[in-house]
């Protein structure tokens, strides 16, 4: 399944999603070459950044276009039936219960 739109959630103590954004590109390298590339816009410490890759040969970033936060946060139990606030990512079926905000 390709990907382009990523939706933003906030973990506590917001739990709200706050925002989406298209993907322009995933980007694959060594954890090195990734810093080296992308160290002035990875929002992360080098510290942090290579605690994160530690014992990775490959690591993976990606490429953010057209952030859009929303005006208002939006609370995830009150458009997605069931939902469990994600460990890392999740997919949403039904994208017709966001339109509505992404005006």
């Amino acid at each position: 399944m390709a990907v382009n739109l990523v939706f933003i959630y906030a973990s506590s103590p917001i739990k709200k999603v706050v925002g989406f954004f298209t993907i322009e590109k995933i980007i694959e390298s060594s954890p090195e070459k990734l810093w080296c590339q992308l160290s002035q816009s990875s929002g992360m410490s080098e510290k942090d950044f290579f605690d994160y890759f530690t014992g990775k040969e490959i690591g993976y970033a990606i490429k953010i276009k057209n952030f859009h936060p929303f005006n208002k946060q939006i609370d995830p139990h009150e458009v997605i039936k069931n939902f469990r606030p994600p460990q890392s990512y999740c997919y949403i079926e039904n994208m017709d219960a966001f339109k509505p905000f992404m005006e």
